[in-house]
């Protein structure tokens, strides 16, 4: 079973991405912010991460380039999802090496739809 690992500020919406992901059938895991959520990286290597931009301790930006720098994670696919729509920041995120951006609010379906695009191919091309 895939693990998507939810890093996002907003308990409220983290809560509910996890609760949406465990109902599709995934394991999920998350942190209020960019620093712990850079610890799950590297303690549960999950097979996507999805990151919010603005977070206390670390932002997106940070988190997305210190699993870029790292080997054992670095292939780790990310999903960038923000409710900043300015095209410098989806430069940036792109830039450092994000794999989807996503803004807020978003289509569920287009969350979904990418996490098991990016799984399946994690896990050679297997089922969540």
């Amino acid at each position: 079973m895939s693990l998507v690992l939810i890093i996002e500020d907003d308990q409220n919406l983290r809560e509910g991405l996890e609760l949406l992901f465990q109902i599709e059938g995934y394991d999920t895991s998350g942190a209020s912010n960019g620093r712990t959520g850079l610890e799950l990286v590297h303690r549960e290597e999950p097979d996507v991460v999805i990151t919010d931009y603005e977070m206390p301790n670390a932002d997106g930006l940070e988190v997305v380039r210190a699993i870029r720098a790292d080997e054992d994670v670095g292939h780790t696919p990310v999903v960038f999802l923000t409710a900043d729509h300015s095209p410098a920041i989806r430069k940036q995120a792109m830039q450092v090496g994000v794999d989807a951006f996503i803004t807020k609010p978003f289509r569920t379906e287009q969350l979904l739809g990418k996490v098991a695009d990016f799984a399946a191919r994690n896990n050679g091309g297997g089922s969540h």
